[in-house]
């Protein structure tokens, strides 16, 4: 029973590096969608200047409510939109799939080590609805803020006589622009809702599989190392049953009580599939999960 204890937790490590590599791709295909936006917005921001000619204090407030720009913007920013709607649902789709692979491997490690006859595998298209969509409502409104804050910032720094370049830096800039902002609030809710995607998924399979493992509960196990947040360190290796939640103490975190990783921003944490029996044979391997977490926190 030990050895197919480490099966599940060696499973999950790899799972959990395939899923970090597929999240980080799709980061980068965002962040490639904010560049193209940002690169084509510059452009036309800067070339509607030079149509006006000489900027005076009027053109610059003329320019601020000028239709054809703030269409051009609206047009761009709704381009943008769908197409960071479509790469967070294609990645979050590849991510349960992911997710429910994995949790069918770790419910067929566990009926072989009990015994219990293998059963038909779950259909996956209404699980893959309850998971993206849910994942999906933690990002609204990613790109309509960006929108919002372009739009506020130009008519206020075209109100205030700043020169155009500096405003084009402000609007449009790289390092400290409205786009890389958009980027960072981007990175983190798609990051968010991968994690939350890829353990809703393992969890609505276990939740189908219980009925065939007496016993099956789940258990959080968070990738210790010198980057593991405490709170994440605290709950390494707490067991709950499917439909309980877990119990965040601790901060950073999204509350006290939930259901499943991710426990807070940049999260890493994942759940896996566990029976009582594991420890009563195996020589308590959560002990030893708890132990490690503590090793670590005395680092601190």
């Amino acid at each position: 029973m030990a050895d197919l204890y480490g099966d599940i937790l060696r499973l999950n490590e790899r799972a959990a590096g395939q899923a970090a590599r597929l999240e980080d791709r799709l980061v980068r295909d965002i962040a490639r969608a904010y560049e193209n936006a940002r690169r084509d917005l510059q452009g036309r921001f800067v070339e509607r200047v030079g149509e006006m000619g000489e900027m005076t204090p009027d053109g610059a407030r003329r320019l601020a409510n000028d239709l054809q720009l703030i269409q051009a913007i609206e047009r761009r920013l709704g381009q943008l939109e769908q197409e960071y709607g479509e790469l967070v649902r294609q990645g979050l789709t590849q991510a349960s799939d992911l997710a429910f692979a994995q949790a069918a491997s770790e419910i067929g490690i566990l009926t072989r080590a009990m015994g219990i006859t293998p059963f038909q595998q779950f259909g996956m298209n209404t699980l893959l609805e309850l998971t993206v969509g849910p994942a999906l409502d933690q990002i609204p409104g990613i790109v309509g803020a960006t929108r919002a804050i372009l739009l506020a910032e130009m008519r206020e720094r075209l109100a205030s006589g700043d020169r155009m370049q500096d405003i084009a830096r402000a609007l449009f800039g790289r390092g400290t622009g409205v786009f890389p902002r958009g980027l960072t609030s981007a990175e983190l809710a798609t990051r968010r809702a991968y994690v939350q995607a890829t353990n809703m998924a393992k969890l609505m399979y276990y939740e189908r599989a219980r009925q065939y493992i007496p016993g099956l509960m789940k258990q959080a196990v968070a990738a210790i190392g010198d980057r593991t947040t405490k709170t994440c360190l605290m709950i390494h290796g707490q067991i709950r049953p499917i439909d309980k939640p877990f119990e965040v103490v601790g901060t950073p975190s999204f509350g006290g009580l939930q259901m499943n990783p991710p426990f807070h921003w940049n999260c890493r944490t994942t759940v896996v599939a566990y029976v009582a029996e594991f420890d009563s044979r195996s020589g308590l391997v959560t002990g030893e999960m708890e132990a490690d977490a503590k090793e670590e926190l005395a680092k601190r």
